[in-house]
């Protein structure tokens, strides 16, 4: 539990810059000691996925979860400035 399919968490990173989200993970050849895996070997693979966030998102705010092989994501607006209004002179 708590692993990406086919790779550790320490495999997997997530970033944000300049209005964009990446995620990218990898996955080493990993073979039992015998040499032979349940389906076969295993292929290393790395992954990238990049999304735009929304300007009313706070990419300071990303906390990012693993369990049982899900990656959560949660990313809080931004605070609303409050209107203000001004005295005239």
């Amino acid at each position: 539990p708590g692993r990406p399919p086919g790779g550790p968490k320490d495999h997997l990173q997530v970033s944000a810059e300049k209005g964009l989200l990446t995620i990218t993970a990898e996955r080493s050849n990993t073979l039992p000691e015998d040499g032979t895996g349940h389906r076969g070997p295993r292929q290393s693979a790395s992954y990238r996925l990049v999304l735009k966030l929304q300007p009313n998102l706070d990419p300071a705010t990303i906390r990012a979860n693993l369990a049982l092989g899900v990656l959560t994501l949660f990313i809080d607006h931004h605070e609303e400035a409050e209107p203000q209004s001004f005295a005239v002179k």
